[in-house]
């Protein structure tokens, strides 16, 4: 049995998904905040594991 893939989300749909703006997303992101790759072969076009969403919301609402 094949194990489940982790969806990836881009920027713009994590931003959607939080209510936060892109560049809000992007700050995150080089802060190292939220974590995020870049997928092989790419020169932009950032993604977002859900997995690594859910774990920058849980320590952002520990910061609150």
């Amino acid at each position: 049995m094949t194990p489940a893939i982790e969806p990836r989300l881009t920027v713009s749909e994590v931003a959607a998904l939080t209510h936060r703006s892109e560049d809000y997303i992007r700050s995150e992101m080089r802060e190292g905040r939220l974590k995020s790759y870049l997928p092989h072969g790419r020169k932009r076009g950032r993604l977002i594991r859900m997995d690594w969403l859910r774990e920058w919301e849980e320590k952002a609402s520990d910061r609150h």
